[in-house]
């Protein structure tokens, strides 16, 4: 009863961050003035100011001490930052240069990189109805990658690092809070020699209008909110259903992009829709089936 209770609560978790990062781009597009790397360096630091308060506030600056003198778990979270900061960069870049629908796409492949982690280095097995799901949602987004008529090298990074991020979180079994902290400490260093760079002899007050100065302390909450929630999902979660559930992002940017930037919803958007959202609904159905199966008797 413990173990269905973690796994639920780990489910909320994971529909929270997704769908928190769903909408996540009309907050970053607010600020398309600033530069990606600028944004980045600016989410790095606030993010780490919220994390540290955090810590504080709960008197567990000890644990952080600990993780920092244990080299593997160290080295861990270490690559957990670099393959976060690649993300966060792609993903800033993709949105402020306007490629909202290669970032879209990048998010539709990354449950593919889940459930095959989930698979190879987790051992997870898949049912015959998931298998289902998870055959008809990469048709659809092999259509979607197809149509595109080339490499959609920002989208294949984004896959690429944020299902190695997950992996990572999961094998770590750090605490979401004190991962995110160590995380944004070891970013730290570059932000801050990035910014000391880009403002020498400048005043960013000046620069930009009272609106981006106010948006951008928000940042530590934009992202440090979400990612809590996704640490603490993806590790209560097997990896092969947060590969499923990581569907629910990349629909409501796209979605958002279609309703709220007036981006075209295209025949090709709506075969791919098709085909995930008939997945997705597959795997709805083999999960209510499986919760209502009586356990069997030992």
């Amino acid at each position: 009863m413990k173990h269905d209770k973690s796994v639920i609560s780990g489910r909320w978790y994971a529909v929270g961050a997704y769908g928190a990062w769903g909408f996540v781009p009309l907050y970053w597009t607010l600020m398309r003035q600033v530069p990606s790397a600028e944004l980045l360096a600016n989410r790095i630091l606030w993010s780490l100011a919220l994390a540290s308060v955090l810590v504080f506030t709960s008197r567990r600056w000890p644990e952080v001490r600990e993780i920092l003198r244990d080299r593997r778990r160290a080295a861990g979270i270490l690559a957990c930052a670099v393959v976060l900061g690649v993300n966060w960069f792609t993903y800033l870049y993709a949105v402020n240069s306007g490629h909202i629908v290669d970032a879209s796409l990048g998010y539709f492949i990354t449950p593919f990189v889940n459930v095959f982690m989930g698979i190879v280095i987790f051992r997870e097995r898949l049912s015959i109805r998931q298998a289902t799901a998870f055959i008809l949602a990469a048709a659809g987004v092999v259509y979607m990658t197809v149509s595109f008529g080339r490499l959609p090298w920002i989208a294949l990074i984004l896959a690429a690092s944020f299902g190695t991020y997950g992996m990572l979180k999961k094998k770590l079994a750090v605490d979401s809070i004190l991962s995110l902290q160590v995380e944004t400490l070891f970013l730290a260093p570059a932000a801050i020699a990035y910014l000391m760079v880009r403002f020498s002899g400048h005043n960013p007050f000046v620069i930009y209008p009272p609106g981006v100065l106010v948006l951008l302390p928000t940042a530590g909450i934009v992202t440090l909110v979400p990612l809590v929630w996704f640490a603490r999902g993806v590790q209560r979660v097997p990896m092969t259903e947060i590969g499923m559930l990581q569907y629910i992002a990349p629909s409501l940017q796209l979605l958002s992009g279609v309703l709220v930037f007036g981006e075209p919803f295209t025949p090709v958007h709506a075969v791919t829709f098709g085909f995930i959202w008939t997945g997705l609904a597959v795997y709805s159905i083999s999960q209510i089936v499986g919760s209502r199966r009586p356990p069997t008797s030992k």
